[in-house]
């Protein structure tokens, strides 16, 4: 008899993030049931629990804890995963809409009691209204993406914001790292003319992966230079390890072009 071979082949292309909260989300977001990796475009694979989408506030770190605390009124909770900043805002009385391009983490979310939007943040039309904070957490700070990406999102966000309106966000340092593949990828980044916290990433799970997407991690002095012109200043910064979090206000409408470098 003779025995067939399997061909091999790559993952298909799906929402490995979303079907991995759903997973998790299906087992009462215990711990020990689904993991999501993050695959770089070297070859870097980097694996979580994605029960940690589902910690309660006292489990968030640090630095987050210390955004849930600041943060209030109408709050915008872009990229919200399965709620966890939304739920605890929510728990302290703010009014949060959670945005999110992932099938599976909208789902979730609205499973779990919160009003979410499915898409970016660029295609909520003006009937979302205006609000008081804005959150990038879960190092979402990265969705800027690049220093052509950057004043758009910024730009954007500033739409949905009046003067006064304080974004917070928060980041792994990329200047912290000691680990030599970082390192290299730094490197690498730096000689295409890049951001050295450039990353090329997507996200797997199962058979499935993600479309590959730029992900930016940022120094805060980075991120300073980022916002000049755009309306949005740095006011408070909160530092833990190699993670920090960070608070911006909308001072004025933003002035550089959403197209600039």
């Amino acid at each position: 008899m003779i025995k067939a071979e399997r061909k091999a082949g790559g993952p298909v292309l799906g929402d490995g993030f979303g079907e991995a909260l759903k997973e998790c989300w299906a087992a009462g977001g215990k711990a020990g049931h689904s993991y999501a990796t993050v695959e770089r475009d070297d070859g870097f694979l980097f694996t979580t629990d994605v029960a940690e989408y589902f910690d309660e506030l006292d489990e968030h770190e640090r630095h987050e804890q210390w955004v849930i605390k600041r943060a209030g009124g109408r709050v915008l909770d872009v990229g919200c995963g399965a709620g966890r900043h939304a739920i605890a805002l929510a728990q302290r009385g703010a009014d949060v809409v959670g945005v999110d391009t992932s099938p599976g983490a909208v789902y979730v979310s609205r499973q779990r009691g919160v009003r979410v939007l499915r898409g970016t943040v660029e295609e909520q039309g003006d009937d979302i209204g205006r609000f008081d904070c804005i959150l990038l957490l879960g190092y979402n700070l990265g969705l800027l993406e690049s220093c052509q990406k950057a004043p758009q999102l910024l730009s954007g966000l500033a739409r949905k914001a009046n003067v006064g309106t304080r974004l917070f966000g928060n980041s792994l340092n990329p200047a912290m790292t000691s680990h030599p593949d970082h390192l290299r990828y730094r490197e690498e980044n730096r000689r295409q003319g890049r951001l050295p916290g450039t990353s090329r990433m997507r996200i797997r799970h199962k058979n499935l992966a993600t479309d590959w997407f730029d992900y930016l991690y940022l120094t805060p002095e980075e991120l300073g230079e980022l916002v000049v012109g755009t309306g949005w200043e740095i006011t408070e910064i909160e530092t833990e390890g190699q993670s920090y979090a960070v608070e911006l206000t909308l001072t004025q409408a933003g002035r550089r072009s959403p197209t600039s470098v």
